[in-house]
């Protein structure tokens, strides 16, 4: 009996902590990481930029536009979040991301 109800808190607690990777309001906790840790100065590899990271953390577009609008410092001078990203999954890599075929859809 107390092996299955360490199961069940086990289980219990890892969907938790998935659910929990969501945030409040339904943004990708992944996606908006992403985002806070962008550092907008830094130069990345020739071709790239420093919000390649979070196209590959965000999942969705809705998750997307949250944490770009949530978190403003990482994409400094550019306005249009859905625009952006449609250019930069233009790179064959980025492409092939969920968040790339769900904006070309």
């Amino acid at each position: 009996m107390t092996r299955y109800l360490l199961v069940a808190i086990l289980i219990v607690g890892g969907v938790g902590a998935c659910v929990g990777d969501q945030g409040a309001g339904g943004t990708g906790g992944a996606c908006t990481s992403a985002f806070r840790n962008v550092d907008p100065r830094a130069l990345p590899p020739y071709g790239a930029s420093p919000l390649d990271d979070a196209i590959r953390g965000c999942k969705t577009v809705a998750d997307w536009r949250a944490a770009w609008d949530a978190v403003p410092a990482a994409h400094p001078g550019r306005s249009d979040p859905i625009e952006f990203l449609r250019d930069r999954c233009m790179d064959p890599v980025l492409g092939a991301t969920t968040l790339c075929h769900e904006v070309a859809g």
